[in-house]
């Protein structure tokens, strides 16, 4: 059986963190369609939550679960095992460079436009993901990187045992 996260504490960490939006929120509060969409592709186990998701399209999803990583964009289906993620990191710089380059840039803040999300697993693979911008992506970004912590101190329980 998979080790699984505390649904709660995910979901605390989004609320606190950031906030639900328009297309970044608790799974349960999503549209039945969206949730239907999501659940056709994610295959859940047994045991398995859906806590948070970001719907962007039927074909650009992120899904939060208490034991895994599921999203699909141009790169297909994809899943991380939550105890594989070593830690997520955000594109700043990108959102930065844009920012930049805007001609309204005095009444932009850069942080408020990061929607690009680098997740890396614990064997150095890096994987990349579209979210909604904004506190929704704090709160995302923040639960991923609890999430990190959770899986580290879990990988070195398991190495004690």
């Amino acid at each position: 059986m998979t080790q699984a996260a505390d649904p709660q504490i995910i979901a605390s960490v989004l609320l606190r963190k950031g906030c639900e939006g328009k297309q970044t929120k608790l799974f349960e509060n999503h549209t039945s369609d969206a949730k239907n969409a999501v659940l056709s592709k994610a295959a859940l186990g047994t045991d398995e939550e859906p806590v948070i998701a970001c719907f962007l399209g039927a074909s650009n999803w992120f899904l939060v679960t208490t034991e895994r990583l599921v999203w699909t964009n141009s790169g297909g289906l994809q899943t991380l095992c939550i105890l594989r993620l070593d830690y997520a990191d955000d594109n700043f710089e990108a959102a930065y460079r844009r920012w930049l380059a805007a001609d309204d840039r005095e009444s932009r803040n850069p942080k408020m436009e990061i929607d690009e999300l680098e997740l890396v697993a614990v064997d150095g693979s890096r994987r990349a993901i579209t979210l909604e911008p904004g506190y929704p992506f704090f709160g995302l970004s923040n639960a991923l990187m609890w999430l990190s912590r959770w899986a580290r101190s879990q990988r070195k329980k398991a190495g004690k045992s």
